[in-house]
C-alpha cells in the first residue's frame, strides 16, 4: 500500500511538472530598408531603418563612417539609425560596409563614396503625364 501511494504521489508530481507552461520560441527577424548608397565626396548623413524582433547591433568597417545608435532592442517598430559619412579628400572612390546583426541574422549596407575630384551629380527634369519631376543622377566610374 505504501508503494502504491508513493507511486501515485510520484505520478502526480510528474504530471504537474509536465503541465508547466513553456516559453514560446521566438523566430528572430531582421530587416534593413537600404542595401546600398552612393555618397558624394562632400560626405553625407543617411538614415536607415532597422526592424528586428530581437536585440541588434550595427557597426561600420571604416573609421570614416559612424552609426548612431549602434544597438537597439527588439521591437515591431523600425528604429532609425543615422549613418554619417565623412568627406573624402582623396581622389579615389572609396567603399565601406555597415553591418547590422540580430541573433544569427546579418544585413549589410554598402556605401560607395566618390573621390574629391569626381563631378557633382547632375539634376534632370523628367516631363511626363504626371508633370515635371526633378531627379538626381549619381554616376561615377570606378576603375577598380
Amino acid at each position: 500500500m505504501k508503494i502504491r501511494s508513493l507511486l501515485c504521489g510520484l505520478f502526480a508530481v510528474a504530471a504537474i511538472s509536465a503541465c508547466k507552461q513553456e516559453e514560446p520560441v521566438v523566430q528572430p527577424s531582421l530587416d534593413v530598408n537600404k542595401t546600398s548608397a552612393l555618397v558624394s565626396a562632400a560626405g553625407e548623413e543617411l538614415t536607415i531603418e532597422v526592424t528586428s524582433n530581437v536585440d541588434w547591433t550595427a557597426s561600420a568597417d571604416q573609421d570614416w563612417v559612424s552609426v548612431d545608435p549602434s544597438s537597439g532592442k527588439g521591437s515591431a517598430d523600425a528604429a532609425k539609425v543615422k549613418v554619417t559619412v565623412d568627406p573624402n579628400e582623396a581622389e579615389e572612390t572609396r567603399a565601406a560596409v555597415v553591418t547590422v546583426v540580430a541573433d544569427q541574422l546579418t544585413k549589410t549596407l554598402k556605401i560607395t563614396q566618390a573621390g574629391a575630384n569626381a563631378p557633382e551629380p547632375e539634376t534632370y527634369i523628367l516631363v511626363g503625364a504626371l508633370g515635371k519631376i526633378p531627379c538626381r543622377a549619381d554616376i561615377w566610374h570606378d576603375d577598380t
